[in-house]
């Protein structure tokens, strides 16, 4: 399958040859793919083209190395525009995925200076904190923590936020909903607890975004600080000139 008198180098044409086997799904998410060592003997190739072969394809989002199991087709990224203020489970609703959330802090506590200048609330007033691990079709996608004044909010406290979207709660009873956000995005090294919940080495790329959320009524109700696997997210905005 491979041409040693092509004039397209060795690595380049595996890489093609493993690339074309993804995109026909032959290859399938989640799906180990051949070792080094196999792909070098099938081939007749050195492990160094096949090494770099790999790893352009893992650059460009196609493969994932799992330390100490191998290396397997990555699965596909979510797409979300930044121009639609959307909940994570319309997100995930829209790509027919299944989301989910497994809640790890849900309390009052005293609004740090961040918090309480997002929210237009002097410090130490009570907020609301909800922290939560974001799944989607049972895989960690993003880190939430959502901050909300605890006095309008006190009653989110008696519900169930484990399986709820918490705009569509916040809408069914208190009558509240996004109107406009402002949004901070950044790549960061991930930090050792978000690693740990996400599932993902520690240090490695991770998307770090801040949000301040509005209602109707031009009034902040939500900051949001968040982490999203950047192996399995991207973001895209349509620019217009002036």
């Amino acid at each position: 399958m491979l041409n040693a008198n092509s004039p397209i180098p060795l690595y380049h044409q595996l890489k093609s040859y493993l690339q074309d086997q993804i995109l026909q799904g032959l290859l399938k998410p989640g799906e180990r793919i051949p070792t080094e060592r196999e792909l070098e003997k099938r081939f007749k190739i050195s492990r160094t083209t096949v090494r770099q072969a790999i790893g352009d394809l893992i650059n460009e989002g196609l493969l994932v190395r799992v330390h100490g199991k191998g290396t397997f087709v990555a699965q596909p990224r979510i797409q979300q525009h930044l121009g639609l203020l959307t909940s994570f489970t319309q997100d995930m609703e829209a790509q027919r995925r299944t989301p989910a959330s497994r809640v790890l802090q849900f309390e009052m506590l005293p609004a740090s200076p961040q918090v309480a200048r997002a929210l237009q609330l002097k410090i130490g007033e009570m907020v609301i904190v909800l922290k939560r691990v974001r799944l989607a079709d049972g895989q960690p996608l993003a880190l939430e923590t959502a901050y909300l004044p605890a006095g309008p909010f006190r009653a989110l406290l008696d519900l169930d936020m484990s399986q709820r979207s918490l705009y569509a709660t916040l809408k069914a009873h208190f009558g509240v909903e996004p109107w406009r956000a402002l949004q901070q995005i950044e790549a960061v090294a991930c930090p050792a607890e978000e690693a740990r919940h996400l599932q993902v080495s520690k240090g490695g790329p991770i998307l770090h975004i801040y949000r301040t959320t509005f209602d109707q009524s031009n009034h902040p109700f939500e900051f949001v600080e968040s982490y999203y696997r950047s192996d399995r997210y991207f973001f895209t905005v349509e620019i217009w000139s002036r």
